[in-house]
């Protein structure tokens, strides 16, 4: 869920899956959307909170019309118990923006970066208060 990963702040969507918001921040921009799971790639070494683990599910988007430029979303997980995955911890993230290639700490952030580079027109809307 996206709850899961937004550090502690109740969103007023908190109950939306990860899934069901990129494809509304891809809509008809993407070429495809490829899901998978394993080893996180999306880490940064310099720092500890960045570094990931071998528990990640992410995806790999590719825009129409720019097959050099794919973005990623990963979602950083606590090691399995049980058989089933561990607690969702940490959302990272890589697109091209207007400014080029961008690593993300948070999903706002993506998606910003994401639309305003694919979505013609498009204008961050207001933050709302969810707490």
């Amino acid at each position: 869920m996206l709850s899961e990963v937004n550090y502690g702040r109740e969103l007023c969507d908190g109950d939306r899956t990860i899934e069901s918001w990129l494809k509304d921040v891809v809509g008809e921009s993407a070429e495809s959307i490829q899901w998978r799971g394993g080893k996180c790639k999306l880490t940064n070494e310099l720092n500890p909170l960045d570094a990931g683990s071998e528990w990640c599910g992410g995806a790999v988007i590719v825009p129409k019309g720019h097959p050099k430029e794919p973005a990623a979303i990963e979602i950083y997980f606590e090691k399995p118990v049980a058989g089933k995955p561990g607690k969702a911890y940490a959302f990272r993230g890589e697109n091209y923006d207007v400014d080029g290639l961008d690593y993300k700490r948070d999903w706002p952030s993506f998606e910003y970066g994401y639309r305003q580079k694919y979505e013609d027109g498009f204008q961050m809307p207001e933050v709302q208060d969810c707490d």
